[in-house]
């Protein structure tokens, strides 16, 4: 996963368009949770994403 958020990175970089790390979340879902095997925290640019149980997405219910 970390790959491809570089490569958003690149991306965004290359078309002039900023990246705000703080604003991303990352929500695990499958059977990874319920082995608490924890893959590496995600960075993007430079920041930690937030691990979250849930969140809102705007227009549409709380994803649980």
């Amino acid at each position: 996963m970390q790959s491809i958020i570089n490569d958003l990175v690149q991306q965004s970089s290359l078309n002039a368009m900023k990246n705000n790390g703080r604003k991303p979340k990352e929500m695990l879902l499958g059977p990874i949770t319920k082995k608490n095997i924890m893959p590496p925290p995600l960075i993007l640019d430079g920041a930690i994403v937030e691990r979250v149980r849930s969140f809102k997405l705007l227009g549409s219910n709380d994803l649980k």
